[in-house]
């Protein structure tokens, strides 16, 4: 998909959820397109269920469903790549990390190029084929692969996390909205998570300023889990949310 279409879906996004409704049209004049393109935009938003259309309107879907990771790599893009560089700017050499599943995650992994004699455990397959490409070692701890998430989850992942010691872990949030912590919408990342806290020596959570505004179905751990967390600016609403439980770091904006 090009960039500009990938750059107009999260416009749309974006206006839709800030919005009841709107005429497709005025869609169309807001974003400078003509009106066959912002149809055959809402068209690919619809078949990935995140916005339905009736009588010339189009609105989004409040879903508590997992997005695929094909959609959530597009958005964002530049507030998650300052994130997660530098979340694994820290990482030490010759250290055992694991990577979450976030597309957060995904987009700071150019920064490992600079780090020397890493192990990468992963449930994530396009995490674990990067690293992979980048000659790391690479334990992807296997189990019930989900299409939408493109990772492993489930009783055989968690078996497997059971038997290793995780020095680093980099972990993501679908949202933390009024919920004193980190959530996921799946039940079955629920327990990867868990386990990932029960092995690892550090714990670092990515959680960019869209998600102290929504919330995942299953909360995983308190903030007081983490030993911090990143992220770009906050309001001082979304920031309170964490003090006082927390080490937070604010990405400074560019």
């Amino acid at each position: 998909m090009r960039k500009s279409k990938e750059k107009r879906l999260q416009q749309i996004r974006q206006i839709l959820s800030e919005t009841d409704s709107m005429p497709v049209r005025d869609l169309a004049e807001k974003l400078s397109v003509t009106p066959e393109t912002i149809r055959s935009d809402l068209d690919l938003l619809e078949e990935q269920g995140l916005i339905e259309r009736s009588h010339g309107f189009a609105r989004a879907l409040k879903t508590t469903v997992e997005i695929p990771f094909e959609v959530r790599k597009t958005d964002n893009y530049e507030l998650k790549k300052a994130i997660a560089t530098e979340a694994i700017r820290r990482i030490e050499n010759g250290s055992t990390v694991f990577l979450d599943s976030g597309t957060t995650v995904y987009y700071g992994l150019e920064m490992l190029k600079s780090k020397k004699d890493l192990t990468i455990i992963t449930n994530t397959l396009p995490i674990a084929d990067a690293c992979l490409d980048m000659n790391f070692d690479v334990v992807f701890v296997g189990g019930k692969l989900s299409r939408k998430g493109k990772r492993a989850d489930g009783y055989f992942t968690e078996m497997i996390l059971d038997q290793l010691h995780i020095d680093l872990a980099i972990l993501a949030s679908d949202g933390v909205l009024n919920l004193g912590g980190i959530s996921v919408y799946s039940p079955d990342e629920y327990g990867t998570k868990r386990k990932v806290k029960e092995r690892s020596d550090i714990l670092i959570g990515l959680i960019d300023s869209t998600k102290f505004d929504r919330r995942g179905t299953y909360k995983v751990l308190d903030f007081s889990d983490l030993d911090l967390i990143i992220t770009n600016p906050l309001t001082e609403e979304q920031r309170a949310q964490v003090q006082g439980q927390t080490e937070i770091y604010e990405v400074p904006e560019n």
